[in-house]
């Protein structure tokens, strides 16, 4: 894995460097992955593999703006709801 190598080496490189939020492809949708980032308190943002057998469909359209939070149908900000730790998921309503 290339972010592997490349995370590690940035955090021996930039050791005082805070990262919160983490924006990966969908090469990334791995467990080990997501399980990292909840160790070392990062908020991962990564594009579902489909490949992998995984449907996400919504009932409703929404967007997001440029700071990742949803948008709904009626153009208002989704407000959030919380982390859903034990499926790696940020809640909005």
């Amino acid at each position: 894995m290339g972010f592997v190598h490349a995370w590690f080496t940035m955090n021996q490189i930039l050791p005082s460097l805070n990262i919160s939020k983490l924006l990966l492809d969908a090469a990334h949708d791995a467990m080990i992955i997501y399980e990292y980032c909840g160790e070392i308190n990062v908020l991962p943002f990564i594009d579902l593999h489909v490949k992998k057998g995984v449907n996400s469909k919504y009932k409703e359209k929404f967007t997001i703006d440029k700071d990742g939070i949803p948008i709904c149908p009626t153009s208002h900000k989704m407000k959030s709801k919380g982390i859903e730790k034990t499926k790696y998921r940020a809640k909005f309503r």
